[in-house]
């Protein structure tokens, strides 16, 4: 091979390893403008920068899942569910996804689509604590307090240190009418924290209904 040809062929090397470097360092350089843009609450910017990573050749799962985060901050909860669902099915086992449909659906206050996404997320990770708070505190919200006392004492039973948790556990076990139960979560929620909101209304109340029972007052 003469001088010129293999300068040719280094020519030719250099500028094919270029492309595929400039290649590369597109995607990036957009999911770094888009991540940017999000950090100064620029999320038309942001979702137009991932555009761009998407049209770069850019991970289709991250591009179905960026566009759910960003379009849940940005409001826009029906695109965002869209995406969120797509992301689902590139990776159906992916957890990101299924928690990303629980905030939309919190967001838009659906019930039905809380309970879905909750159970969606704890049938591929039964401890989740986000899918088991999310139910309890939807049924202690319908009123349905023997489920709630049921959906946060299988919280507990995984986070027995969680004050929320507990609170709400005391709430339900009130509503029942089991005082005594109450009084003693809420005595233990105050061990921890005995300024817990509402924690020493609810002691009160469940000190007082135990009184009128023992003495006949009322039931």
């Amino acid at each position: 091979m003469n001088h010129k040809s293999l300068l040719l062929s280094v020519i030719v090397f250099a500028a094919f390893h270029g492309a595929r470097g400039a290649d590369a360092n597109g995607p990036a350089q957009h999911w770094t403008a888009s991540l940017q843009a999000e950090t100064s609450g620029k999320y038309a910017e942001a979702i137009n920068e991932l555009r761009a990573y998407d049209q770069q050749g850019g991970d289709p799962f991250f591009t179905a899942e960026r566009s759910g985060w960003l379009n849940y901050l940005a409001g826009n909860y029906s695109v965002a569910e869209q995406a969120y669902a797509r992301a689902k099915q590139i990776q159906p086992t992916a957890l990101n996804p299924l928690l990303g449909l629980l905030s939309v659906a919190q967001a838009q206050k659906d019930a039905r689509k809380i309970e879905r996404a909750a159970e969606d997320i704890l049938r591929a990770e039964p401890t989740n604590y986000r899918a088991q708070a999310a139910l309890a505190a939807l049924h202690f919200a319908n009123k349905d307090y023997r489920r709630s006392a049921s959906d946060y004492n299988r919280l507990l039973t995984t986070y027995p240190d969680d004050a929320d948790a507990m609170s709400g556990e005391a709430w339900s076990a009130f509503y029942l009418g089991l005082h005594r139960d109450a009084s003693e979560t809420f005595r233990r929620l105050l061990s921890i924290n005995a300024s817990y909101p509402y924690a020493k209304q609810g002691l009160d109340l469940s000190i007082g209904k135990m009184t009128e029972n023992r003495f006949g007052f009322s039931q």
